[in-house]
Formats: C-alpha cells, sequence, structure tokens
C-alpha cells in the first residue's frame, strides 16, 4: 500500500506511455481543472493524457494524484462535457475511491465472498461521481460526455 500510495499514479502513466499536460500548454483545461478543484475542495491533481483514440478518463490518487484524459477524449467531447468529465473525475480524488478499489482488491474482496459488496460500491461510486459532475457542469453535459464514451 505505500509503494501504490508513493509510486502508483506515476507506475499507471508510465505503463500507459502517458504525459503530463502543463498549464501553459493547455491553459483552458488547466483553468476548469482548478475551478472544479475549487469547488470541491480538492488539491489540484497532475493532468495528464494518453495517446488513445477511444474516449477514456480515470483518475488515480497517491501522494500526487493524476487525471489522465485520452486524446481521443479530448478530440471528442466539447468543453461543458470536458467540464463534466473533469468533475466526476475529481470526485472520485475527493472520495478516495482508487483507494478503496485497490484496497478491495489488495484483501480480495473482488475475488471471494464480498464480490456483491464491492460491486455495489463500485456503483455507489460512480453514482457520488456523476452527481458531483452534474452539479458543475450540468446533468445534460454529463449525460453527452456519457453518450460519446460508450460509443
Amino acid at each position: 500500500a505505500i509503494v501504490y500510495y508513493f509510486f502508483g499514479p506515476q507506475l499507471v502513466l508510465m505503463a500507459m506511455k502517458g504525459s503530463i499536460m502543463k498549464a501553459e500548454d493547455f491553459p483552458k483545461i488547466h483553468k476548469q481543472l482548478r475551478t472544479i478543484c475549487s469547488k470541491l475542495d480538492v488539491e489540484v491533481p497532475i493532468l495528464a493524457h494518453i495517446e488513445s483514440g477511444a474516449p477514456k478518463a480515470f483518475s488515480v490518487a497517491g501522494s500526487k494524484n493524476i487525471v489522465i484524459l485520452s486524446v481521443g477524449a479530448l478530440e471528442l467531447l466539447d468543453t461543458a462535457e470536458l467540464k463534466a468529465v473533469l468533475a466526476h473525475e475529481i470526485a472520485h480524488l475527493k472520495s478516495n475511491d482508487s483507494w478503496t478499489k485497490f484496497i478491495l482488491k489488495l484483501l480480495g474482496f473482488s475475488y471471494i465472498y464480498g464480490f456483491r459488496l464491492a460491486q455495489n460500491l463500485e456503483i455507489e461510486q460512480e453514482n457520488i461521481a456523476n452527481d458531483a459532475a452534474e452539479a458543475i457542469a450540468g446533468k445534460v453535459h454529463l449525460k453527452n460526455a456519457m453518450q460519446k464514451f460508450s460509443v
């Protein structure tokens, strides 16, 4: 768990061959990110992207939290939809969802009798993140982003 805390986000980024999105190169996205983090009272995470045409977005918590977007997501989403996706991922960081998933897997809950518990917890985590995204970006923008991600 200690290794995950200090190196998990960086290892995920390296494994996916991701790149950090610097504020000077992506000022509008970073401004959105800072605004969302301020509203949710979360420290601004590292923002990165991966070279994938498929729309993807996820967050990884650790000593330095990170939000990773695919190039496909960046190309496909409009500004309001991207705001909803960023808010969704920041809400996951605020709730420490990646830590919860990590601990459940570490304890084997996903593979033993706790499968249903883990499944229900994951659904609840997604609902909480969706609620935060709707409150910040609007229900229609989250819905539109989710539709684009399901293509």
